[in-house]
C-alpha cells in the first residue's frame, strides 16, 4: 500500500500543507515542534480514523478553528487506480469519513482498509505502562485484518459494559440483576473465545520475527520473549469464571475476569523488560515488536503496511539505527515514513546504506 499525497486544512499546526512522500523512505526532518508528529498522524487518521496519538480529535483543530480535514490518496497495488480518503471533524458535528467521493456511515468498516503501524513515543507504555497498551497492539493488529475479531470485540465490549452497569448497580450487597446477568453471559462467553484464540495465534506467529528482528537491533546480545497472561485461562470458557467471580464483582462494581484484562508479558533474558531493560534496550525491543507486527499485517492483509516511525532514533545508537533500516529494506516492508529532528544524521545513514530517501521539512510542505 502506498500513500501518493496527503492534504491536510486546519489540522494543528498546519493551516493547509501537501505531503508528496517517496515509494520508500521519506523523512521528515525538523526541531521540535516543528509539525513532523502532527502530518505522520495526519496519514494515520486516514487509515484508522483517528490519532496514532490517541489524542481527542477536537484537540487536533488548529487553533482559532472549528475544524479540520484530511484527504489522502492511496494505492492499494502496485499499479492501481488511486483511492480517496478524507477525514473531517468539525466542533459540535463530530466525524466524517468519505472513502472513494462516498460517505462510509460506520468507521469501524473502514478499518483494515488501508493498514498502517504506527510508532511513536507513546509506545514506552507498551513496556512501561498499564496492560490496556498491550491490548490495544493486539487488537490493533487483527483488526486490521480480521473483521470477525473487530465485531466481536466490539459486542463484548459492549456486553461489558452492560454487565458493570448492573453490577455497579448492586452497590456491594449482591442485590445484581440475576436475570440480566445472566442474559449477557452467552455473548460474553462466546466473543471472548473469539478473542483469546485471535490474540494466542498472533503471538505465535509473530515470535519468530520479534526474535529475528531484536536479533538485528541488538547484535543478538540478549533474548526476547513475549507472553500472553490470562486471568481466566484456567476455564474453558468464560461463563464460569464469570459465575465464580459473581460475589467479589458485586463488591468491586465492575467485571474482574475476562478478554479486558489480559496482558502482554515482555522480557529480556527471562526478566521483565519494563524493570530491567535499558532504554536503548527497551526502543530496540518496541521497534522489534512494531516490525514483527508489521510483517504480520502485510501477511494477512496481502499488501504491506504503511509504516510510520515518529522520533525514531530517539534512544537508539548508530548501529542499531543501521541496522533498523537494513532490517526493513531486507525485509521490504514497503513504504516508510519517519521523523527526525536531524537532517544531515538521516542523509549520512541512508547515504552509508545505499538506499534512496526523499528528506522534507515540515515548513516545505506548508501551502
Amino acid at each position: 500500500m502506498q500513500l501518493v499525497a496527503l492534504d491536510v486544512l486546519d489540522f494543528r499546526n498546519y493551516a493547509t500543507a501537501r505531503l508528496e512522500p517517496g515509494r520508500g523512505f521519506t523523512a521528515l526532518v525538523g526541531p521540535n515542534g516543528a509539525g513532523k508528529t502532527n502530518m505522520l498522524d495526519a496519514v494515520h487518521y486516514c487509515g484508522l480514523c483517528r490519532s496514532g496519538r490517541k489524542l481527542q480529535d477536537a484537540l487536533s483543530i488548529r487553533h482559532g478553528r472549528e475544524g479540520f480535514r484530511i484527504q489522502g490518496q492511496f494505492r492499494r497495488g502496485a499499479d492501481g487506480p488511486p483511492l480517496e480518503v478524507a477525514v473531517v471533524f468539525r466542533r459540535g458535528k463530530g466525524k466524517e469519513l468519505q472513502v472513494g467521493g462516498q460517505a462510509v456511515p460506520r468507521l469501524a468498516d473502514h478499518v483494515g482498509r488501508l493498514p498502517m503501524v504506527f510508532l511513536g513515543p507513546e509506545d514506552q507504555q507498551l513496556v512501561d505502562g498499564y496492560p490496556e497498551a498491550r491490548r490495544q497492539l493486539m487488537d490493533a493488529s487483527i483488526g486490521q485484518v480480521d473483521r470477525p475479531y473487530l465485531q466481536a470485540l466490539m459486542r463484548y465490549n459492549r456486553a461489558l459494559a452492560q454487565r458493570n452497569a448492573v453490577l455497579k448497580q448492586s452497590n456491594g450487597i449482591g442485590a445484581a440483576d440475576q436475570v440480566l446477568l445472566d442474559s449477557l453471559e452467552p455473548a460474553l462467553d462466546r466473543d471472548a473465545k473469539v478473542l483469546r484464540e485471535a490474540r494466542a495465534g498472533l503471538l505465535e506467529a509473530i515470535r519468530p520475527d520479534l526474535a529475528e528482528a531484536y536479533a538485528r537491533l541488538s547484535g543478538g546480545k540478549e533474548l526476547p520473549s513475549m507472553d500472553w497472561k490470562s486471568n481466566w485461562s484456567e476455564d474453558a470458557a468464560l461463563g464460569p469464571a464469570l459465575r465464580r467471580t459473581q460475589g467479589k464483582d458485586e463488591a468491586l462494581g465492575y467485571t474482574s475476569v475476562g478478554p479486558h484484562r489480559d496482558d502482554l508479558i515482555l522480557e529480556l533474558d527471562g526478566h521483565p523488560a519494563r524493570k530491567l531493560g535499558s532504554q536503548g534496550q527497551k526502543k530496540s525491543l518496541l521497534l522489534a515488536l512494531r516490525l514483527a507486527q508489521a510483517r504480520w499485517v502485510a501477511a494477512k492483509a496481502e499488501q504491506n503496511p504503511l509504516l510510520l516511525l515518529d522520533d525514531v532514533f530517539d534512544k537508539l545508537d548508530r548501529q542499531r539505527a543501521e541496522a533498523l533500516f537494513a532490517l526493513l529494506s531486507d525485509w521490504g516492508l514497503g513504504q516508510v515514513l519517519l521523523s527526525d529532528t536531524n537532517a544531515e544524521r538521516v542523509d549520512r545513514l541512508f547515504q552509508k546504506l545505499g538506499q534512496e530517501v526523499r528528506i522534507l521539512t515540515p515548513e516545505a510542505l506548508q501551502t
